[in-house]
């Protein structure tokens, strides 16, 4: 399934008012089981954003731009996020919250930020990744950064590059192993304004094909997914996955 963002999508936050939220999927768009939502808001300088992990782990993505963030939970944290210019150069800052924590954001400046969440039973404490902390490595063509070390479900990575991206294409199956039953959402940004690459989805029962442009999401439930990046072109993407298990995601991604 491809979504597109749409910028005059706007959510009423409680003291706020009306914030963008380009990005607005959840499990009644996808029929997702695991991978609950992913959102991505935007956010002005001098506003106060409050929000709760309520029964789910949250994975919140810092795309660009400056905040403060407060954590409440029974650990209380301060944290300074700085923001980055362009995702395509360097590693974000990224936060990781357990259910049953609440947070407020004081963005500095204009901020986009991404949340996806899945149900959790809280094994793990809150924590923020440095970029310089991010491990990466090479790929064929592709950097991929591994955002998120810990988590009881969630899986989050970056991926920028170009060319055929992954080959060979990986399964999604919902009744394979747990490792095939990976629900995946996938966020893309091209470098160039017309940029686009070519996503099939494919098993021995349906074969789709989408052409992805700037700021598409591609929705992978099963079948083996394979993307083809057009020349010359660079495309990041910010991937998220959760499924029913944990230890065979973590060595999927090599956690």
């Amino acid at each position: 399934m491809k979504l597109s963002a749409n910028d005059k999508n706007l959510i009423s936050l409680q003291g706020v008012g009306d914030v963008p939220r380009p990005v607005d999927i959840n499990e009644s768009v996808t029929g997702f089981e695991y991978l609950k939502s992913l959102r991505i808001y935007r956010f002005s300088a001098g506003q106060v954003i409050e929000g709760e992990a309520e029964g789910d782990e949250v994975c919140i993505v810092f795309l660009s731009g400056s905040v403060g963030m407060e954590v409440i939970g029974p650990e209380n944290h301060t944290w300074t996020i700085i923001g980055r210019s362009d995702p395509f150069n360097r590693a974000p800052y990224v936060v990781y919250l357990p259910p049953h924590y609440s947070y407020r954001l004081s963005p500095k400046e204009e901020a986009e930020v991404a949340y996806a969440r899945s149900a959790a039973r809280g094994d793990f404490s809150p924590y923020l990744m440095h970029p310089e902390n991010i491990r990466s490595e090479t790929q064929g063509n592709s950097q991929v950064r591994y955002l998120l070390p810990k988590a009881e479900h969630l899986i989050c990575t970056e991926t920028v590059g170009s060319g055929w991206s992954p080959y060979p294409p990986h399964k999604h199956d919902t009744q394979s192993d747990e490792e095939a039953k990976l629900e995946q959402l996938s966020y893309h940004l091209f470098e160039k304004p017309n940029g686009f690459a070519l996503a099939r989805i494919f098993n021995e029962n349906k074969d789709e094909a989408f052409v992805l442009t700037n700021r598409d999401i591609l929705a992978v439930k099963e079948g083996y997914h394979s993307l083809s990046i057009a020349p010359d072109q660079l495309l990041y993407r910010l991937n998220f996955w959760a499924g029913p298990g944990e230890n065979a995601f973590r060595a999927r991604t090599g956690s």
